[in-house]
């Protein structure tokens, strides 16, 4: 074991296959600790309704609603926006395309969230 005074091993950093990757983290609110993950297990036809809880728990944990409309609107133009951030790490075969309708498919129903609230 290296001791404290020994520089911690790096990790190489993944290769995008030349894809720009731009890091958001530090732009991300730090007002609220993530709610914690619901326990029980999903009912498949509640699922929806349980996606919505969710995202509405961490909207609610930082001070919003999905209630309300320009809340709402945010959320579906944030998640227009990730759907680019897919569709282009498809197009740039980061991600392969049976990864890719998976996600799109994930990214559809939380698009449903402000509806199911």
């Amino acid at each position: 074991m290296p001791s404290s005074a020994e520089p911690a091993p790096t990790t190489p950093a993944p290769d995008h296959g030349g894809a720009v990757i731009h890091h958001l983290a530090h732009r991300r609110a730090r007002r609220g600790e993530p709610p914690a993950a619901p326990v029980a297990g999903p009912a498949p036809d509640g699922i929806e309704a349980q996606i919505a809880e969710t995202v509405q728990a961490y909207f609610l944990s930082r001070g919003r609603t999905l209630t309300d409309e320009p809340t709402a609107v945010a959320f579906d133009i944030t998640l227009e926006a990730v759907r680019q951030v897919l569709d282009g790490a498809l197009a740039t075969h980061i991600v392969e395309e049976t990864a890719h309708t998976v996600l799109v498919e994930m990214l559809d129903g939380l698009r449903q969230s402000p509806q199911n609230v």
